[in-house]
This record gives C-alpha cells, structure tokens and sequence, in this order.
C-alpha cells in the first residue's frame, strides 16, 4: 500500500512526500524510526484505486474460476517471442475468454505498473499457489519467465486431469452409497409400517429386524428437530472463516485415513509436492524457499 504524509524532519523543516508500507500503522512506525514527526498521514488515492480493483477481482473469482492453465500457456507463448511480461499482459487483455480472466491481468498489470516484482504482482490476485509465486520469482530472477510459465501451465493441466480421474474413480462408489441411502428409506418409511400391523395382529413378536427398523424410524420421527437445529447451527459456524478452515482441514485428515480413499489422496498430494519442489529446484530457487513453498501446494 502507498501512503501520503506531511511530516517535521529532526532540524524543523516540514517534508511531504509518499512511502510504501504493509498498514498505516507500519507507515506510522517508518516515519517514526526516521524521526519524523508525524502530522498528516493518507492512503494515496492510487493505492485505494489498487486495493479497489484487486477486491472486485477476487470477487469475480470467488463467483468464477479462471482457466489458469490457459492463462500462464498465453504468456508463456507471448513472452517467448519476446514481449515483457508487461507487453504481454496489455496484449491479453483485449483478448481474454471471459471476465475472469479480464480481471486477473488487469490486476497483475495494475501491480507490475506500481513497481511491484512480478511474484508480487501475481500474489496480489489471492488465486495463486505458493510454489506457483515462488516458481515465478526463481524465473524471473533467473530471466527464464517463458519456460516458467510453460511449467506451470503444465503441472496445473496435471493435476486437473489427477483431480478428474479420483473424481471419476469415486463416482460409482458414491452412487451406491446414494441407491442403498434411498433403499434404506423406503424399507423405513414404506415397507416397514406396512408389515408392522401384520404382526401386532397376529399377536407374533416381531423379528429382530422389523424392531430394528421401527426404532428407527422412531428416531428419526422425533429427532428432526435436533437434526435441522445442528445443521443450522454448522451452517451458521461455517460462515466464520477459522471455523470453515477447521472443519476442512479435519475432514481431509479424516477421510486421508481411510483404507481406499486414503492412499489415493496422500499418494496424490506427495506426487503434487514432489513435481513441485522437483520444479522449484530446476529453476534454481533456494532450497529453504522450495521446501516451503512445495509444502504450501498440498496443505
């Protein structure tokens, strides 16, 4: 963020001028440690500009997902041929597949025309993966961006089809759980009472799995509300976002412990950290920074 002070310099003399800092207080603490004293400090009206079109873009991405893979391919392409990657973004712009991807270059061009490096630029969309940031800045120290970029579209068209394939492997499975949940209901719902009065007629007990399908029944005829009252209350808790975060990070250690399920998630998720700490040291990252930021890519 930038920001525009009016200060007192240590001998008396009063300086306007403007500074780059994470907060108004970071800002605050800047001129202090100069020993300024402070008298007017603003956010400029071209970091307020920024903040504003980076919030509508993650707004569009939080309602519409950007082909990445297709966005890091058209750089890769443009900047190989000799464009920056400034040159390159103003030429997406005008030909970009939808609003999305408009909004995203456009932000990352606002940052790069702000002086920010071309990792930092990229980290302001919010959309990007720590080893995908951290393969940017190798590449562009190393003044490799083209290939970079080709990596990255690759890994990310990788890991989709990944994704596709567990998804597709899961989806049998997940119809049979529906059609035994839907079965289960009309035995409960259906066949049972319709049998019940058979059997309290005719003065027999009942056999063990009738009763079990009466008490269940029962059950659930009374604890409705309990049920409605809890999914409520975890609607209303997944609002908060530590809370959500929470949930799903128990829920992925919960079924990453599962017999089938399990060994493909952690099988998938050391694939996608060993391709990314493979790319990260290829483009001569340091190794604290590549470990760091692999790991970032599966948590």
């Amino acid at each position: 963020m930038n920001f525009s002070y009016s200060a007192i310099t240590r001998d008396g003399r009063r300086e306007l001028g403007h500074l780059d800092a994470r907060s108004k207080d970071d800002a605050m603490r800047q001129l202090v440690h100069d020993s300024k004293t402070v008298v007017e400090l603003n956010e400029s009206v071209a970091s307020k500009k920024r903040e504003l079109r980076l919030r509508r873009t993650r707004r569009i991405f939080a309602n519409q997902k950007a082909d990445l893979s297709r966005l890091f391919d058209d750089l890769s392409l443009l900047t190989g041929v000799g464009f920056s990657l400034h040159q390159a973004l103003q030429s997406m712009k005008s030909t970009a597949a939808n609003e999305t991807v408009k909004a995203v270059v456009e932000a990352i061009a606002g940052e790069l025309n702000a002086g920010r490096s071309a990792n930092l630029a990229f980290a302001s969309a919010g959309q990007f993966a720590p080893h995908i940031l951290a393969m940017i800045e190798s590449g562009d120290k190393a003044q490799r961006l083209p290939s970079v970029f080709s990596e990255i579209s690759k890994s990310i068209e990788e890991e989709k089809k990944t994704r596709s394939a567990v998804l597709n492997a899961l989806a049998y499975p997940g119809f049979l759980i529906l059609l035994m949940a839907v079965a289960l209901g009309i035995i409960t719902f259906g066949l049972v009472p319709a049998i019940e009065p058979v059997f309290s007629n005719s003065g027999k007990a009942k056999p063990t799995v009738i009763d079990a399908f009466v008490s269940f029944r029962v059950f659930l005829a009374n604890a409705w509300p309990w049920a409605v009252m809890s999914m409520a209350v975890c609607s209303g808790a997944l609002l908060n976002t530590t809370v959500r975060k929470q949930v799903f990070a128990a829920i992925h250690a919960a079924y990453s412990r599962l017999p089938i399920l399990g060994n493909i998630v952690m099988a998938n998720r050391l694939a996608r950290y060993l391709a990314s700490l493979g790319m990260l040291l290829e483009y001569h990252a340091p190794m604290t920074q590549s470990l760091k930021a692999a790991a970032g890519c599966v948590c």
